[in-house]
């Protein structure tokens, strides 16, 4: 879902950078015109996005979770070798 809000924002980039170049958005009522012409393009054109996003992950067997994920616990010996690499690496950077 999150990545979905990308392929949004691109979808809208790409859209509002074309309306621009062919001298939309100049007066009001254009303003108001080309805005739902912009909306009616993003909708029709996310909806493709999305089903090809969809097939692509479906194709790759993705049902929704990482399987190679691991769940850590914070403990004590964990912290600390995390603190002490942190701090190696900040004295060989500086």
């Amino acid at each position: 879902m999150f990545r979905f809000l990308f392929v949004l924002e691109d979808e809208l980039v790409l859209i509002n950078k074309s309306m621009r170049s062919r001298c939309g958005f100049l007066g009001v009522l254009a303003t108001i015109q080309d805005t739902g012409r912009l909306s009616a393009v993003l909708f029709i054109n996310t909806l493709n996005r999305y089903k090809e996003v969809k097939d692509a992950l479906y194709t790759r067997c993705y049902v929704g979770k990482t399987p190679n994920f691991r769940k850590y616990d914070l403990s004590f010996k964990r912290l600390t070798v995390i603190l002490l690499y942190l701090l190696v690496l900040a004295v060989f950077v500086y």
